[in-house]
């Protein structure tokens, strides 16, 4: 709810626009789906070429590999194999590396060889133009006062805000034709 995999995708739809860089996004949850269902195939050299046979290898979510011993295995020689050649390798968490319960420090550390950047959730004014907009997009109308009374009172991620227009346009639905 923060624009981390929005961002991903920015990164990785800016780099294919280059048609020179090879790029390979996805969700921890595939990469370790994958893991899995090449363990069944035993189709290891596929696997390897497609996570290793890249300019730029973006993975999203992964924290998701909290609860995955073999695909964390694989991941440190995927991670190896593309820092080596000079690759890059983009990846977003919904919380620091060192904050992933069951990550080996060998990957935290290779984590921390990059660039760490932070997400913030958005501020009270950042929330008031997205209600705004959100609100506008939707086609539905509220005063000045309920936008500032949502953006002071749901801090959380886009989400939840969104959620809260979505019912407060519904609300107001029902009530118009009620």
């Amino acid at each position: 709810g923060l624009g981390k995999t929005h961002l991903l995708h920015a990164i990785n739809n800016t780099l294919q626009s280059k048609r020179t860089v090879r790029t390979l996004y996805l969700s921890c949850e595939s990469f370790v789906n994958h893991y899995i269902s090449t363990i069944r195939s035993k189709s290891w050299n596929s696997f390897r070429k497609l996570y290793r046979d890249v300019d730029v290898l973006l993975i999203d979510d992964i924290q998701f590999f909290r609860n995955s011993q073999g695909s964390r295995e694989e991941f440190f020689h995927t991670f190896n194999t593309l820092y080596n050649a000079r690759k890059q390798i983009v990846i977003t968490s919904d919380c620091p590396p060192e904050s992933i319960n069951s990550l080996e420090e060998r990957l935290i550390s290779r984590f921390r060889w990059g660039l760490l950047c932070g997400i913030d959730t958005p501020t009270v004014e950042t929330r008031i133009a997205i209600i705004e907009k959100k609100a506008c997009s939707w086609g539905i109308s509220l005063s000045q006062e309920s936008i500032t009374h949502l953006a002071e009172n749901i801090p959380g991620n886009i989400r939840e805000l969104e959620g809260a227009i979505a019912r407060l346009s519904k609300e107001t639905k029902i009530s118009n034709n009620g």
